[in-house]
């Protein structure tokens, strides 16, 4: 199995250092947005994508994620500002979890979802799978 995956990566590196690129620009454009935000909104927000018009960021919680809403035209101008991101004319919020340094883990889920397993947890379940498939 490793091997199969040494093999994908070397045929698709074109691809794979798009996929770099593309992540090394989302952070940097992440680190101008979120220094732009107001102190106690940006430990609660990240930019989760960027395309052609449109820019995707994600909440922590569906407060926050309205208090975006309500903040829609000073988040376009903040979009102008920066660069990489003057084309976009339109801002998607949505609700979500991700890992922080404080909690490698996903953060728990909403009341009433099904709970999902943990980054931590499925990396470790990987680990093992490759030291299995390695031997």
């Amino acid at each position: 199995m490793t091997r199969q995956i040494a093999t994908y990566f070397t045929k698709n590196e074109n691809n794979l250092n798009i996929i770099v690129l593309r992540a090394n620009k989302l952070r940097k454009v992440q680190q101008l947005f979120l220094n732009s935000l107001e102190p106690g909104l940006r430990n609660h927000v990240r930019l989760a994508a960027i395309d052609q018009t449109s820019a995707l960021i994600m909440a922590d919680s569906p407060a926050q994620a309205h208090q975006l809403h309500f903040n829609t035209m000073k988040l376009l101008d903040i979009f102008a500002t920066i660069p990489e991101t003057r084309h976009i004319s339109k801002i998607r919020v949505k609700t979500g979890y991700w890992p922080t340094d404080e909690n490698p883990g996903m953060a728990p889920p909403p009341t009433g979802s099904p709970s999902r397993p943990s980054f931590a947890a499925q990396r470790q379940r990987l680990k093992a799978l490759l030291s299995k498939s390695s031997k």
